[in-house]
């Protein structure tokens, strides 16, 4: 896995964390990184979240849908924010 220490040393996660330490955490906790297209569902409500998640490029909407189908954007995260953090430590 190539990974921007810089990068992830300025977000949130890893804040107080020194650099040269952040590559070994990472594998330590098993860490993975994927590629989503546009468009792309990552889970829905009710579903199983496999664990916290950091947007490494792009954009991620978290969209809420009625049971008419409506959507409505309740959020968008950019490069270097977390997310899925709530659910995960929540059980």
């Amino acid at each position: 896995m190539n990974i921007d220490v810089d990068f992830l040393a300025k977000v949130e996660l890893f804040r107080n964390i020194e650099k040269e330490n952040i590559a070994s955490m990472l594998q330590c906790l098993g860490s993975s990184t994927h590629t989503y297209r546009k468009n792309e569902i990552l889970f829905m409500a009710g579903g199983v979240v496999p664990g916290v998640g950091i947007v490494l490029k792009g954009r991620l909407q978290i969209i809420q849908e009625d049971i008419l189908g409506n959507k409505t954007i309740v959020g968008q995260l950019a490069a270097g924010e977390i997310f899925a953090e709530t659910i995960v430590c929540a059980g």
